[in-house]
């Protein structure tokens, strides 16, 4: 989703600074357990997408709120 984004943004123009700002933003790795992915992935079917109704203004973490996900 992100890489996708970030050609749109290319493509609309925007410059390298406000790219590497959103790239810094929206790129993050946080460690979930076996059952975690599991849940996100496949009971929640969000592998590859956000809930329904997100917008990229909302929470990066909409995914891991929407299945009740703490981040420590």
């Amino acid at each position: 989703m992100v890489f996708k984004r970030w050609l749109e943004i290319i493509d609309a123009g925007l410059s390298p600074k406000e790219q590497r700002a959103f790239l810094e933003h929206h790129l993050e790795v946080v460690w979930i357990t076996v059952a975690e992915q599991q849940k996100l992935d496949r009971e929640l079917k969000l592998k590859s997408k956000m809930p329904d109704g997100w917008t990229w203004d909302d929470s990066k973490y909409a995914r891991l709120d929407y299945a009740d996900i703490e981040i420590e």
